[in-house]
């Protein structure tokens, strides 16, 4: 704003026409119109600060502006209101690029809605790992449905005629915490996608592709909930009292199906059957699944693994791979395991931090093949060191102090003496050669913990 002008002063000078806009429909009207139209601040938001001209001195000042300056094109005796009195040119500019964006418009979603690493599994159904935050958005606006012809209960209420849904508000709770406590169960939810209700032009309700592995739901789809309706409600509340507690990178995986009422109700039967798991055994899975799930972030992520984990243990250099999935899953479950889902996001940033520091130091040595630092195996090592550094508060920065002075040509004798690569500078892929690699970085961290912890 211009010297000696502040926000304060303009809304001083707004309140004095904040009654007289409220009573000139002809005037409201104009400029309730352009404002929605140019800027999407829409009448609700303009009568937000009228009926309150105090709000005019701590809202958003482009939105503050812009008021001002319609309120002084379309009433005649509020010149006091002329912007170049208040802004400078340049200010001017960029107030009246402004364009409003609610809280609602950021977090609505609509069909059609493509999900990637889409699989096919045969008879009508496809998996899908889908967001939290999506499932939660999904229900909010009212794209998720409770068919009672394919639920196995819903119940009347006295003077309805008219079902609804059976609700054990017990579960809903313990799952909203679980929820917000990054701690749920990631058993899969089943939804279907009722046959004749898509109004796309295919006439098609899932649109899979096969090439890029993508699952399409297309517009007017209704979805119905076959299983999951507590853990779907429970993931809504949990989103509804605190969005920000949602982990946006937290995914669950999902079974679309796309069945006729009759097949579906089978379906849904079918998948009450299935047999429980054992309780200590889930919990054993779980544990398994949160390295796996670390792991997936560390592939599919911004780091600098992304793409470069193979999902077999053939991992090919030529193509940008440098470590397996089980390599890397198998490290982190034994050596920085993450005990909650809470943890995961953590564990990710860290490591990613470490391997930043690791590939800006010996970039030359990426795809070496004669170096054995990014080899598949020697990841396991990487593991190791990073945790280390992490718990220890030892700065990353500090990497290259631990591996300068180790030769990691595969040709150096001592790789071979320690069982690592055979008479032929191959590198074993055996169990032995991964205790031997585990033993030589935990020894590393032993003998360089005086000389770094206290960094």
């Amino acid at each position: 704003m211009k010297d000696g002008k502040t926000q304060k002063d303009l809304a001083e000078v707004l309140s004095k026409y904040a009654r007289t806009v409220l009573k000139n429909k002809h005037v409201m009207t104009e400029v309730s119109s352009h404002l929605a139209k140019k800027h999407n601040i829409k009448l609700g938001r303009i009568m937000y600060y009228l009926n309150d001209p105090a709000r005019f001195s701590e809202g958003e000042l482009s939105e503050v502006a812009l008021i001002a300056e319609q309120i002084f094109l379309k009433l005649d005796e509020a010149e006091d209101l002329e912007p170049k009195r208040w802004f400078n040119p340049i200010e001017i500019k960029r107030f009246r690029q402004y364009k409003f964006v609610s809280i609602d418009d950021i977090d609505k979603i609509e069909l059609p809605l493509t999900f990637d690493n889409a699989v096919y599994l045969g008879s009508g159904v496809y998996q899908v790992a889908v967001k939290l935050t999506t499932i939660a958005r999904l229900y909010k606006y009212k794209l998720l449905h409770y068919n009672f012809n394919i639920q196995r209960e819903g119940k009347f209420v006295k003077g309805k005629t008219e079902q609804e849904i059976k609700v054990y508000r017990k579960n809903v709770n313990e799952i909203k915490k679980e929820v917000l406590e990054g701690e749920l169960d990631k058993t899969a939810l089943a939804y279907n996608c009722a046959v004749d209700t898509s109004e796309d032009e295919s006439e098609r309700e899932l649109i899979y592709d096969k090439e890029n592995h993508t699952l399409t739901i297309t517009v007017g789809t209704v979805i119905d909930i076959l299983d999951g309706t507590h853990r779907t409600m429970g993931i809504y509340e949990a989103y509804l009292e605190n969005p920000d507690k949602v982990d946006d990178e937290e995914m669950i995986t999902i079974l679309f199906s796309n069945y006729i009422e009759d097949k579906a109700k089978k379906y849904q039967v079918s998948l009450a059957k299935s047999t429980p798991f054992n309780k200590a055994r889930a919990k054993e899975l779980a544990k398994e699944r949160l390295s796996d799930e670390l792991v997936g972030r560390l592939k599919d992520g911004e780091g600098m693994l992304k793409k470069r984990i193979y999902s077999t243990n053939n991992v090919n250099r030529s193509f940008g791979q440098l470590t397996s999935f089980e390599v890397l899953s198998d490290a982190f479950d034994n050596y920085w395991r993450p005990e909650k889902r809470s943890e995961i996001k953590d564990i990710v940033k860290e490591f990613n931090e470490y391997l930043e520091y690791l590939f800006d130091y010996y970039e030359d040595r990426v795809f070496d093949d004669n170096s054995l630092l990014f080899s598949k195996l020697f990841f396991i090592g990487h593991v190791i060191v990073a945790k280390h550094m992490y718990e220890n508060n030892i700065s990353y920065g500090l990497l290259n102090e631990y591996f300068d002075n180790i030769d990691f040509n595969k040709n150096n004798q001592q790789w071979q003496k320690r069982g690592i690569v055979n008479s032929d500078n191959k590198i074993r892929q055996d169990k032995r050669t991964i205790k031997s690699i585990e033993e030589y970085f935990k020894n590393l961290i032993k003998e360089g913990v005086n000389k770094h912890v206290k960094h």
